[in-house]
């Protein structure tokens, strides 16, 4: 291949180029240790701190030549070495020590060569303080008494799984016992007796029972010995044959206790006389204020109001319909924190002070009494109706004018609340105000006297709402409201 004679200067320069040695300028920037061939990455810089050992539990340095608590004292199996103290403390808390650093188990030659350790430093053995269990003592709740068999509502099945919401996807069953809830009293550290039905949230304690039954239980000459049941939705009891727990009522005749009931006499003054409190009779004058009305109600929807009383509420024609469905939404109202009804109560009392009322010392008491029930509570434990009128209710069976708005407001709900503040009203409206006076005037009332209005008294009113709390509520499910197809009275307790 023959290369062009112009083409020769411009190859040299290439070759001469190639040929020429490069100097390197090795500064004292770069080690010298990287200019060796076949060097490595550096060692670690060797100085006194870093050789000396890490405490795995402490993070402090050990020194060697130390004595006393910060001796060093080696692992046995692995040699890692820590203080003597933290040695000594590690071991005494744990029931099977193991090696901060690896987890290797502890032996008993370790064992010996420690106490001598401590011995020749004089270190003392850290004696572990007593474990203080803080869970409660009983685990587990006591089981539930063989009797009484306590009967409310009946319970619910839900048969269609897709849409719960609708009340069509309900069916009622016919057991109708109430679930043994008992609770733990902090104070006492007590398991205290109480029934609760899954329903209307009723609670029974054994102080509500008035159980003074002194025959023996009959004798039944196909299943035995009968148990005691109480049906608290209509205030009745009697005898009946049951087997197993929950109790299932077998189909033998129940036995009614007392079943003529003696006619209705007045209560007297000071025994729980706004249990039995009707409505006024056609020509009484009405109070201004509407604890006639509201005192019914929330005894009605606790459960507490006289069965003849509830009838004769049931059969009014101002009240019908419209009083008893206020009755089934008390009844049925989903729990709520306890703080929300604090707050409530403390506004209500605050707003009445502040307009010039004076209220009585058993209304302004009822904060710290709420305050004090609830502490007794597990934290975060909501409340039902019937636990709040177990507080605010007096021992003649009235509540005072503030808890009653506090109540309503919290349990009914503002819609509800208003409309019963309206049928009051309409009540007191529909009264002639010209008609005679009647023989047996509407009392004038204490606290022992249902009729009686303190004069600071206020009505929940849609036109003034109580002050609510800022806590958001909790979404409510909605409850079913099935009409049920049968009279579930005492007489027909039989399952079907």
């Amino acid at each position: 291949m023959l290369i062009p004679t112009h083409a020769i200067p411009f190859i040299s320069f290439f070759i001469a180029m190639a040929q020429t040695p490069i100097e390197v300028d090795l500064t004292n920037d770069t080690p010298p240790h990287w200019t060796t061939q076949g060097a490595t990455t550096p060692p670690a810089e060797t100085t006194a701190a870093a050789e000396l050992p890490t405490c795995a539990i402490c993070l402090q340095d050990i020194h060697r030549a130390a004595i006393g608590p910060n001796a060093p004292y080696d692992w046995p199996a692995c040699s890692h070495p820590i203080h003597l103290r933290c040695a000594m403390q590690h071991v005494s808390h744990q029931a099977q020590p193991a090696c901060p650093t690896c987890r290797q188990q502890w032996t008993q030659d370790g064992q010996h060569r420690l106490e001598q350790l401590g011995q020749t430093n004089e270190v003392p053995w850290v004696v572990p303080e007593t474990p203080h269990d803080t869970r409660n003592l009983h685990t587990q709740p006591p089981p539930a008494p063989d009797q009484p068999i306590l009967l409310c509502c009946p319970r619910l099945a839900l048969i269609n799984h897709h849409h719960p919401e609708l009340d069509t996807s309900w069916r009622e069953l016919p057991t109708r016992h109430m679930e043994w809830a008992p609770t733990l009293d902090r104070t006492s550290n007590q398991w205290q007796a109480e029934w609760v039905c899954l329903r209307c949230n009723t609670a029974v304690t054994p102080n509500d029972l008035t159980i003074d039954i002194d025959v023996p239980p009959p004798i039944c000459p196909f299943h035995g010995p009968r148990r005691l049941a109480i049906d608290v939705r209509h205030n009745e009891r009697g005898w009946v044959c049951s087997r197993g727990l929950p109790p299932h009522i077998l189909e033998c005749e129940p036995t009614r206790i007392n079943p003529s009931a003696p006619p209705p006499t007045p209560a007297a003054p000071g025994q729980r006389q706004w249990e039995h409190q009707r409505p006024p009779r056609d020509g009484q004058a009405i109070p201004h204020a509407n604890s006639w009305f509201y005192v019914p109600l929330l005894l009605a929807g606790a459960s507490r109001l006289h069965p003849e009383a509830v009838d004769a509420w049931r059969a009014h024609r101002h009240a019908g319909l419209e009083w008893q469905n206020l009755v089934t939404q008390l009844r049925g109202a989903p729990a709520i924190p306890w703080q929300r009804l604090h707050h409530t109560l403390q506004m209500l009392q605050q707003l009445a002070v502040d307009t010039g009322h004076q209220l009585p010392a058993a209304e302004t008491a009822l904060v710290e009494h709420l305050v004090a029930a609830a502490s007794r509570e597990p934290t975060g434990a909501q409340i039902h109706f019937p636990w709040a009128m177990n507080i605010f209710t007096q021992s003649s069976g009235y509540v005072p004018a503030t808890a009653q708005e506090a109540l309503l407001q919290n349990f009914l709900g503002e819609r509800h609340a208003s409309h019963a503040a309206s049928m009051a009203e309409r009540w007191r409206q529909q009264t002639s105000p010209a008609a005679p006076p009647h023989n047996h005037p509407l009392p004038q009332a204490t606290e022992a006297n249902p009729a009686q209005i303190t004069g600071h008294e206020a009505t929940p009113s849609h036109r003034q709402p109580a002050p609510q709390a800022t806590e958001a509520r909790p979404a409510r499910t909605r409850s079913p409201t099935i009409v049920p197809h049968r009279q579930w009275c005492f007489h027909n307790l039989i399952n079907v």
